[in-house]
């Protein structure tokens, strides 16, 4: 369920409309780069092959930023979804069944309706019969608002592909594209107050 409200949707419809790179996403009843960022996960359980670098890239400004203030923005906004990947599908120890929170990253009101969306954004449809989770892609391209130099909003357009060890059983391959709509807090953090996803669980390959 998209989430943005009143002047955060606005801000939202000006990125994309500004040329934002995106995907254009259907909910489903589912490291200092410059200009690209890596941020490291979580540490893995150690039986699990690491998971590819997350790489967040800043590839449309509406307004000014320079290539400095691009790479420290694409920093802390990965940190951002880092946070949020982490906690609901990389991290904690496996099996489990509680994924409630897994939201720390977003915001209060963001943070309700992700709760009600866990099997979409989390996972926890499958993390009572998951032994290991990596992922095999993750990355963000990131659509800012930055009037006079200013950033307000940013818009960041994922792709990330994880693959679920379930040991005996057979493994799955998850996809999750779209939207993640973020807001500046203090002290250069972001959080995450809208987000517009498609998912899809298919079987992974043996070959994975």
């Amino acid at each position: 369920m998209p989430h943005p409200r009143g002047a955060a949707a606005a801000l939202a419809a000006l990125v994309l409309a500004t040329g934002a790179a995106g995907c254009t996403a259907h909910r489903t009843p589912a490291a200092a780069p410059s200009p690209t960022a890596s941020a490291s996960g979580s540490p893995q359980p150690s039986h699990a092959p690491p998971s590819a670098p997350q790489r967040v890239s800043v590839t449309h400004v509406a307004g000014s930023l320079d290539k400095a203030h691009r790479a420290l923005l694409a920093r802390h906004v990965g940190r951002t979804i880092s946070a949020y990947v982490d906690a609901a599908f990389l991290a904690g120890g496996y099996p489990r069944s509680d994924f409630s929170s897994s939201f720390g990253a977003f915001t209060a009101g963001a943070r309700v309706d992700a709760r009600h969306d866990q099997d979409l954004l989390t996972n926890r449809s499958f993390g009572p019969t998951t032994t290991s989770v990596r992922a095999t892609r993750r990355t963000a391209y990131l659509s800012v608002l930055a009037p006079k130099g200013r950033v307000a909003g940013v818009t960041a357009a994922v792709d990330l592909e994880l693959l679920v060890d379930r040991g005996r059983r057979p493994g799955r391959h998850v996809h999750l594209d779209g939207r993640l709509l973020l807001t500046p807090t203090a002290h250069g953090r972001w959080s995450i107050f809208g987000y517009d996803l498609h998912r899809s669980d298919t079987p992974a390959r043996s070959s994975s």
